[in-house]
């Protein structure tokens, strides 16, 4: 990510989208970047508002002005706070299409995780969702108030088609962490082998060539990285990713996940790949989402 990098945050003025633009403020500081705010009045509120008798004729109005007083004291107190000044955009409409059309310029699109339609337990239908499943770029979501620069990372991988722009991602927004990259391995048809009658002995075998296989891999991919100044820590265990991943995320404590936005079939597309979205909604910190990852096998 360059220094001139943008980071738009997207917000409902409440306290888990204050979070989140604090986040992409302090992203912006570290990275000599900018910080865009936008605030969407939702265009069918204001319509059926505008029906209710005996409201003025130019409420309208006043509820779109209100919104911009309100971002500009934002604005201000993230000026006063982290020394960034962001610019700030008040835009009617859609709020999943408004704000993808004010982040089609921006280098990632920040979002807080609980805020006035934020995530639920199961995440579908929000607007958050669908802002990550629709985004061509990465979405972060945070979970936490900042304190600060990030310090310890968990990036579950993929093997396969390269992981490595993720984990480029990761090393520019975690600059100053800690990284663990995790794969979640698995031996093809394991249940089928067994129902096969193939010797547990055999099956051990095969879990710890795959094993091995993950691990000259994941050293690939820290070579790939060209940054022996680092600290690289690997991680790969047998089992199912979603699960894992949270997992390690809470025996770790690491404060930022980043991992590819999973599914590209059409169905997928869609939804979201159902790693990407157990994690998303189990997680306790922030999770970075990158679209173009092909597969969500062995994340």
């Amino acid at each position: 990510m360059e220094a001139t990098s943008t980071f738009l945050s997207a917000t409902d003025f409440s306290q888990g989208a204050r979070d989140a633009v604090r986040r992409a403020a302090l992203l912006a500081a570290e990275q000599s970047g900018r910080v865009e705010l936008v605030h969407v009045v939702s265009g069918s509120s204001l319509r059926r508002l505008g029906g209710l008798l005996g409201l003025p004729a130019d409420i309208q109005a006043r509820m779109t002005d209100e919104a911009r007083s309100m971002l500009e004291s934002l604005a201000t107190d993230i000026m006063r706070e982290i020394g960034v000044e962001p610019g700030f955009h008040v835009r009617t409409g859609t709020p999943v299409d408004e704000i993808l059309d004010a982040s089609a310029d921006a280098d990632m699109l920040v979002l807080g995780a609980h805020g006035a339609s934020g995530l639920s337990d199961h995440i579908l239908g929000t607007t958050a969702e669908r802002l990550v499943r629709k985004s061509p770029g990465p979405v972060l979501v945070t979970n936490a108030p900042p304190r600060g620069p990030y310090e310890h990372a968990l990036v579950p991988v993929a093997l396969g088609p390269s992981p490595l722009p993720v984990l480029q991602l990761a090393m520019s927004v975690a600059s100053s962490a800690d990284i663990t990259i995790f794969h979640a391995s698995s031996v093809p048809y394991e249940a089928r082998l067994h129902y096969a009658g193939v010797a547990g002995e055999e099956i051990d075998r095969l879990r710890a060539e795959a094993r091995r296989q993950a691990l000259s891999e994941i050293d690939a991919l820290v070579e790939g990285a060209g940054d022996t100044t680092r600290l690289f820590r690997r991680s790969v265990e047998h089992g199912g990713a979603a699960q894992l991943i949270l997992q390690k995320a809470t025996e770790l404590q690491v404060d930022l996940i980043v991992m590819g936005k999973q599914g590209e079939s059409t169905l997928e597309k869609m939804l979201l790949g159902s790693v990407t979205r157990h994690v998303l909604s189990g997680a306790t910190c922030d999770v970075l989402v990158v679209g173009g990852q092909p597969t969500e096998a062995g994340v």
